[in-house]
């Protein structure tokens, strides 16, 4: 009876040590297995940071990645949150920027277009011809934009007047934009019945009227 007992309680022992072996591998096993990664805080790192060689492009992307890898991180111990952090001050940064250069091309391309006007060719071109020829407001005018200069001799409309001072600034403009002494002539012999009339060379179209009581009228314009 006694060997019976010692039997039984063998037995119990065996099978106590199997299932405790039995758990210690479960627990092994649990250890050792790949634990989840916050891939959305990596993803939107990764594409922050490509916004710096992107210009931007992708920073709206990487910053929203990186705010939803910033919950997931909560949500799984804290995986992934310096990644998510540095992602979203990253992206922030250079979608704040993009934003700010966008608004700054709108407000140079709408409001104010004649700023690039204000150093272009054509304006620096027109003043210099207005100066060396020794214009002034009363027979001369410049373009705001600088594509052409107009010099009128009778800026007044006196009946049957022309300055001889406003057209010795045409002969000299002439001479300045590369016309032949023959456009001088072909100006001071055109009559009223004649309408406008027009001549050009590589750079400069020049048109002109005249009339007895308006004066010659002279548009130079830019090519």
């Amino acid at each position: 009876m006694e060997k019976k007992e010692a039997e039984v309680k063998e037995e119990v022992k065996e099978e106590k040590a199997e299932k405790e072996e039995y758990i210690q591998t479960i627990k092994a096993d649990t250890s050792n297995a790949v634990q989840p990664k916050n891939n959305m805080a990596l993803a939107g790192f990764i594409c922050s940071l490509s916004g710096l060689v992107t210009c931007g492009i992708v920073s709206i992307v990487g910053l929203v990645l990186s705010i939803i890898g910033l919950k997931k991180a909560g949500e799984m111990n804290g995986d992934g949150k310096g990644l998510a952090i540095a992602g979203i001050v990253i992206g922030a940064i250079e979608t704040l920027a993009m934003i700010g250069v966008i608004i700054l091309f709108i407000i140079i391309f709408t409001i104010s277009p004649s700023a690039f006007d204000t150093f272009s060719n054509h304006d620096n071109t027109m003043n210099e011809v207005y100066n060396k020829i020794g214009c002034d407001s009363y027979y001369c005018e410049v373009a705001y934009d600088g594509s052409y200069l107009e010099i009128d001799t009778n800026p007044g409309d006196l009946d049957d007047y022309s300055s001889t001072v406003a057209w010795d600034m045409v002969k000299k403009a002439n001479e300045e934009f590369g016309f032949s002494e023959a456009l001088n002539s072909k100006m001071n012999k055109t009559r009223a019945l004649d309408g406008t009339m027009s001549e050009e060379n590589n750079k400069v179209e020049v048109s002109w009227t005249y009339h007895p009581d308006d004066g010659l009228e002279v548009i130079y314009t830019l090519k």
